[in-house]
């Protein structure tokens, strides 16, 4: 399947999204107005309920026309989370809707309820709005899944939630029919607590995504099966992600070979990246620590607190050391390895053909000098014959 550009994302969630502010439109303007007519609360909060609907379409609109915005200097990982607030934004909406009407009709309930007037247009009615909405849900569901927008699957879930309400609505209109009255206070307050359901649902997702809540385990346990098949990997750890919309940014340890060069390491480093992107499509973006050990575990080491001196001083403290006796200076590569809280030194000595390798008592004398120096580990050397 052709990914879509964000460009084209946003014009056909707003095809989408028009579509079905039409549908809400007509619903809203009919409810109200048989409501109205037939003194039905339940219908009143119905039609109350798909203007609603129109509204979440405006602000779906709206906030599509950021969302899908390309990343930029000062969103690097792009605008998804703008989608996320709206989400959060149209749950609360619901909520804060659905917690009025319940009230209103709980009062209205204990009052005695209303002199509700049942007739053929009220039952046609809601049995249109149930059908139409039932429909734009599957229209919009099937969009939100194409272009994998939480926003728009929520805009499709939020007019589900009409045609629950309009269905509570009959039931409430047939009790209605047959002389009991209150009934339509009653499902009036459930399609209230239909609609206040769905709000906090809506909240609870974002405010998980906004909290940076990892992916699901199953997930994970993909992400690192897919890390430990690379070549060059011997143990991964710290697998942390966190969501961005429908997206996904993870970081994670990787351990390789303590010998290999750093080019080497980075090169492993960038295969995780890029196998981890190409395999999972919600992954954008990967962080990759390289060890040559397991720190996870030696991160609780007392030693560990210890810093190791880098190049410049740990080459100056080798010469100062070994003073006279040094070879430094006639070594044409040295290579330090971190390793265990400890710095392995590898020299590499030019060597001609006549000439003869150190002793092993010239090696001997220059080991036992440098352990002197706490954070020495040992002594390797090497020859290239020139």
């Amino acid at each position: 399947m052709v990914e879509l550009t964000a460009n084209e994302k946003r014009n056909f969630s707003n095809r989408v999204t028009i579509t079905g502010s039409v549908v809400d439109a007509i619903n809203g303007i009919l409810k109200l107005t048989a409501g109205i007519m037939s003194q039905s609360q339940s219908m009143i909060v119905d039609g109350l309920h798909s203007f609603s609907d129109l509204f979440t379409d405006i602000f779906v609109i709206f906030i599509n026309r950021y969302s899908h915005e390309e990343p930029d200097a000062e969103h690097p990982y792009g605008h998804q989370r703008i989608e996320t607030l709206g989400t959060l934004a149209m749950g609360s909406t619901l909520l804060f809707v659905a917690g009025a009407f319940a009230y209103e009709n709980v009062i209205k309930l204990y009052s005695g309820g209303s002199d509700l007037k049942v007739n053929f247009v009220s039952f046609s009615i809601t049995l249109f709005s149930i059908v139409s909405k039932e429909g734009i849900f599957h229209y919009i569901s099937r969009a939100a899944k194409k272009i994998k927008s939480p926003l728009l699957e929520a805009s499709a879930w939020h007019s589900r939630t009409d045609a629950f309400s309009s269905l509570v609505v009959m039931i409430g209109l047939i009790f209605s029919y047959y002389g009991y009255t209150w009934f339509d206070s009653v499902a009036a307050i459930i399609v209230a607590i239909l609609i206040g359901r769905i709000g906090w649902n809506f909240m609870k997702d974002s405010l998980v995504e906004l909290a940076d809540t990892s992916i699901s385990n199953e997930r994970m346990k993909e992400y690192m099966e897919c890390i430990m098949k690379i070549d060059g990997v011997i143990d991964a750890h710290s697998l942390r992600s966190r969501r961005m919309g429908n997206k996904a940014i993870l970081d994670v340890n990787v351990q390789v070979n303590q010998r290999i060069t750093a080019s080497e390491g980075h090169e492993i480093s960038s295969w995780v990246a890029k196998k981890l992107i190409d395999q999972f499509e919600e992954v954008i973006d990967v962080t990759v620590h390289t060890d040559v050990e397991d720190d996870l575990m030696v991160a609780y080491s007392s030693v560990k607190n210890l810093f190791l001196p880098l190049r410049s001083d740990a080459i100056a403290s080798l010469e100062q050391i070994w003073g006279d006796q040094s070879i430094i200076s006639r070594a044409s590569s040295i290579r330090l390895y971190y390793i265990e809280s400890k710095i392995l030194v590898e020299l590499i000595l030019p060597l001609k053909e006549n000439e003869t390798r150190l002793s092993h008592e010239m090696i001997s004398t220059l080991t036992q000098k440098a352990s002197d120096l706490s954070w020495f580990g040992r002594l390797d050397i090497l020859y290239r014959y020139i």
